[in-house]
């Protein structure tokens, strides 16, 4: 994951938005869009500003997430670790499973944006 995409991900965990950040780091707000599509680096010291607002460490907003391991790779852990029975395996399975899904479920509720369009009310297009 690329630090412009971790750097988008903690705005929302902060539940910010870009126009909030730009003001606080006193940049103009589509530097801020920059940074998060990989447009422009960020600067040391606008990353520690970044961090500190974000309410994260710069090792956290630096460091490769991605990496996650999968689940045999868990599973060999876990058989290396010692002899363990084979229905302990497929626990381990489907706590990973649920995990997953968990981790998911979050993730698409922090990517929602909330509806702040206008309605516009009027007659209906007839097709014609």
């Amino acid at each position: 994951m690329s630090i412009g995409r971790r750097l988008h991900q903690a705005r929302l965990a902060a539940g910010l938005s870009q126009a909030v950040v730009a003001a606080r780091l006193a940049i103009p707000r589509n530097s801020v869009s920059l940074f998060e599509s990989g447009q422009r680096s960020v600067s040391s010291t606008e990353l520690v500003q970044l961090a500190h607002l974000y309410g994260q460490s710069v090792g956290h907003l630096l460091a490769d997430h991605d990496a996650e391991p999968t689940d045999a790779a868990i599973l060999l852990r876990f058989r290396a670790a010692g002899p363990v029975e084979d229905d302990t395996y497929e626990v381990i399975r489907c706590a990973l499973a649920r995990y997953r899904q968990y981790a998911a479920s979050r993730i698409s509720r922090i990517r929602r944006p909330a509806f702040r369009g206008t309605v516009i009310s009027g007659p209906a297009w007839t097709g014609n």
